[in-house]
């Protein structure tokens, strides 16, 4: 088995399917710079974002033991204001629940067509779609599974923070950094085979699990292998949109200064097409390169590179 391949063989369905861009538009808000880097990412920041999203949210009094008094007291008072704000409420929730299904199915139509494609069976938008409805809830389950775990595991490292020895706290804080971004590695491979599983082969959740984590053990180094490819591939495509972001700053510093606020937004949406644009590309190819890889893997195997190196120069 060989990398390139797999990799060539993603980016000919990413750049010769170009209607799966719509669905990687989607994807993306899943995270795709891949698993070391989105779980490096998600303690650096997600942890906190959750953190405040919570106090927020719970400063909002929606918890709140009167709130069914206040509700009644505002639709006597002021039932427009009370119309108003359920209104909006249900709309902002409709919203966010469209959202999360376009996501979700998104990313289900992406591993979906990427094997018809691979198998030379019909594929578009309609057949990917349908795919996102049949196994919308089961995929949703799982990437929630995957969230809340790594929220969980890496909200222990917090314990640390109540040792009173600087040293001491230093020492356990690396020590429990490293065995939990070594856990959180090990659950978003057994979730991304199980996805795929689920989606491919029909199964349950629980069973989707059980064959995810059966497919890692045998393959553990070969999905090492194929994550640190992604993620050096993703680092050399921000790497390579640096100088344009830079080049959009200074642009708009000056437009700016000078007042030409039409130049301004035009650049603004420019660039914002584009890094969509690059996202959902990106996002579509690393989809199809972990469903490629799962082909091979349940249809031939594989054998990791570096035990084939390994076993050359023994020879």
């Amino acid at each position: 088995m060989k990398y390139t391949n797999i990799l060539k063989q993603s980016w000919d369905i990413t750049w010769k399917n170009k209607y799966l861009w719509f669905f990687g538009l989607f994807a993306a808000l899943l995270g795709n710079g891949g698993d070391l880097d989105i779980i490096v990412r998600g303690f650096d920041h997600d942890n906190k974002f959750f953190m405040f999203g919570w106090q927020q949210f719970s400063q909002t009094g929606i918890f709140n033991k009167n709130i069914f008094a206040n509700i009644a007291l505002l639709s006597v008072k002021e039932p427009l204001t009370l119309f108003l704000s359920l209104g909006t409420l249900l709309i902002f929730t409709f919203m966010v629940g469209f959202l999360i299904w376009m996501i979700i199915s998104s990313q289900i139509a992406i591993v979906s067509n990427s094997v018809r494609i691979i198998t030379g069976k019909k594929h578009n938008i309609k057949e990917g779609i349908k795919k996102g409805e049949e196994n919308f809830w089961k995929v949703f389950i799982l990437n929630m599974l995957l969230k809340l775990s790594i929220f969980f595991i890496f909200s222990f490292i917090l314990f640390a923070l109540f040792i009173k020895e600087a040293m001491l706290q230093s020492v356990i804080y690396v020590v429990l950094f490293i065995l939990f971004l070594i856990l959180a590695v090990i659950l978003s491979f057994i979730i991304k085979y199980a996805i795929c599983f689920v989606i491919i082969k029909g199964y349950t959740v629980i069973n989707s699990l059980r064959a995810g984590w059966c497919l890692f053990v045998k393959n553990w180094l070969i999905s090492l292998e194929m994550a640190f490819l992604l993620f050096v591939l993703n680092f050399l495509v921000v790497f390579l949109l640096a100088p344009f972001f830079f080049v959009f700053l200074i642009f708009s510093k000056v437009v700016l200064y000078f007042g030409v606020w039409f130049l301004f937004v035009s650049s603004a949406c420019l660039f914002l097409l584009i890094v969509a644009l690059v996202g959902a590309i990106l996002s579509t190819f690393q989809i199809s390169s972990w469903t490629s890889l799962f082909v091979e893997l349940i249809s031939r195997g594989g054998v990791s590179k570096l035990i084939r190196l390994f076993e050359k120069n023994k020879n």
